[in-house]
């Protein structure tokens, strides 16, 4: 930062200016930004520097689902600026998404100052801890002054950047006030001569660092699980939020201990064909099968979609179960965890396998090989019954996409029933090195679209996403910053015109009320939207005319809408069909 033109600036430019600096300093790679008045100072500066990158949003709501989506797949903070008000308001679902999903965010809200606070002033509200538990952290800068030390403003950031990474990643909000009039009060000369400022304005690094390095696990884990090691008959259970190396870690131990391994479809690891211990189907193993008790449960990463296993674990809940977590978080909806190691996993595994190394364990087999022997009876079922020559279904249509997945592209599923429908029927038979995304902090259907354009943002990498009719609507101001992004998009769109995961609930035997308040249907399609945002459309009827679909998007680099009609009454007796064809003979 130039010093003497530093001296130039207002005492609100030079505060903002040291704010967004530092965030840069500390590796921020980008600002999301919506219109207002009171951020006008936080606006200025990052529009000044020059290695700021930003986007702009209308809509404060969309603009936190698009900070959400480049922090998902950055795995880094990105920042939200906004005016005061319900401009503030507007972030609360995509807050909530991030805090439990653990993502990293720096929200930057400008408020009035302390005098105008329940006075009826205008566009004021109780900004003050406004996300309650849902950030890791709240602070709030007073207005602009002389009185205080520039160094005050470089420590705080540093720490906020600091409490959205370390352990359990999530949001954290820092409330700017400012008083009018904005820009105009000049500083004295002295006060950018404080040593501790230039100090840091000349060496060009961060004021206070705060390294990340957790301590490895160094603890003897023999004396709590070496005798549950020698145990037959143990489960391997793959939650979101795993990295590459870690599952190929996980994926040795099972080979060495003769465990299966049931991996979530957002893992990281379900679509990979590292080898048959990969149990894809064993949400639909566990419905058809009665499988015995188990003897041990290993659990790594956060939430699942499967309530099958859940209810497996129900049923022989006399089990030792451990979960390794390093985010001093609790996922135990059953309340049957018997140990919680809070430990980096990958950790926990490299130690293990080095304890297997020197203790070789003898097993029969019979455990992992009826594992094995049931998964492969369930794909040999379902590729008879999914032969694609059919009439287009939802079920089929997300299994076909996954057997034609383009090379290079991401995918996001929204939630309901795109992500329900890939974790019972995709499988990993055709080794796809696809990353999936999904918001299964909170699980809502809003802000699929603007989470889907942030993914691709900060992957730079194409995108296809599986959505529902009612999300997509919900989420249609979204589409305006579409023609922002210089990566492709690919809408692929269920539409059964309302909410067609009721029909799977026992409230649909209430037919007086089922279609109006639960169903809610429409009879919208999507034609008009994809010509309003410049967009290709077309509606496949069958498989062949989907595959060439897509692909021709592929093709010719498009931004696309691909609408597949569904009926949601046939939808539901069509899995019924697939469950009765599943009934062990």
């Amino acid at each position: 930062m130039e010093l003497e033109k530093l001296k130039q600036k207002s005492i609100d430019e030079i505060w903002c200016q040291i704010i967004i600096e530092e965030l840069l300093r500390q590796g921020t790679q980008h600002f999301f930004i919506a219109p207002g008045s009171r951020s006008t100072p936080l606006t200025l500066a990052l529009a000044r520097n020059q290695n700021a990158n930003y986007s702009i949003h209308l809509d404060e709501r969309s603009l936190g689902y698009h900070a959400l989506g480049y922090s998902k797949s950055t795995n880094q903070p990105s920042v939200i600026i906004t005016t005061s008000g319900t401009a503030v308001a507007n972030l609360f679902p995509s807050l909530i998404e991030a805090s439990l999903d653990f993502s990293p965010l720096i929200i930057l809200t400008a408020d009035r100052p302390h005098e105008l606070r329940s006075t009826g002033a205008n566009q004021t509200i109780d900004q003050v801890k406004f996300f309650h538990t849902y950030v890791r952290w709240y602070f709030e800068f007073p207005p602009p002054s002389e009185e205080i030390q520039l160094k005050f403003l470089l420590s705080t950031i540093d720490y906020a950047v600091f409490k959205t990474k370390v352990i359990a990643p999530g949001p954290v909000h820092i409330n700017c006030l400012f008083k009018e009039p904005f820009l105009s009060k000049k500083v004295s000369p002295a006060y950018l001569h404080d040593h501790y400022f230039r100090q840091w304005n000349k060496n060009n690094t961060v004021f206070c660092e705060y390294p990340l390095n957790l301590s490895k696990f160094y603890i003897n884990l023999l004396p709590y699980i070496g005798n549950f090691l020698k145990l037959e008959k143990g489960i391997i259970v793959l939650g979101g939020n795993l990295d590459e190396q870690l599952v190929y870690s996980i994926s040795q131990l099972s080979t060495i201990l003769q465990w299966p391994i049931l991996p979530d479809i957002l893992s990281s690891a379900r679509l990979r064909n590292f080898n048959k211990n990969f149990i894809g189907y064993y949400n639909l193993v566990l419905k058809k099968y009665n499988i015995e008790k188990p003897d041990i449960l290993l659990r790594f990463g956060t939430r699942l979609v499967s309530k099958e296993l859940d209810q497996y674990i129900e049923k022989h809940n006399q089990i030792i179960y451990i979960h390794i977590n390093n985010l001093l978080e609790r996922f135990d909806p059953t309340h049957l965890t018997s140990i919680n190691f809070t430990v980096e996993p990958k950790d926990f595994c490299i130690y293990l396998l080095e304890q297997l190394n020197q203790y070789p364990i003898q097993r029969k087999g019979y455990w992992i090989s009826r594992w094995i022997n049931y998964n492969e009876i369930i794909a040999e079922k379902l590729k008879l019954f999914f032969n694609f020559s059919n009439q287009l279904s939802e079920p089929g249509i997300i299994r076909f996409l996954f057997k034609i997945w383009p090379e290079g592209y991401i995918g996001y599923l929204g939630s309901s029933m795109p992500i329900r429908d890939a974790d019972f029927f995709v499988d990993n038979h055709n080794a796809l090195n696809v990353k999936l995304y999904s918001n299964r902090g909170a699980s809502g259907i809003d802000g699929s679209i603007a989470t889907a354009e942030g993914l691709s943002l900060g992957s730079n990498k194409n995108l296809i996403c599986i959505l529902g009719d009612l999300a997509f609507l919900h989420d249609l101001g979204s589409l305006s910053f579409i023609k922002n992004l210089t990566k492709n998009i690919i809408f692929v769109i269920i539409n059964n015109y309302g909410g067609g995961i009721f029909s799977f609930l026992p409230i649909r035997k209430e037919q007086d009320i089922f279609e109006t308040f639960f169903a809610t249907p429409h009879n919208y399609n999507f034609v008009n939207i994809a010509q309003q945002f410049s967009l290709y459309y077309c509606k496949p009827t069958n498989y062949l005319e989907f595959k060439e679909q897509l692909n021709y998007c592929v093709q010719n680099n498009y931004k696309a809408i691909i609408e597949i009609n569904s009926d949601r009454e046939n939808n539901y007796e069509f899995h019924k069909w697939i469950d009765k064809s599943l009934e062990v003979e």
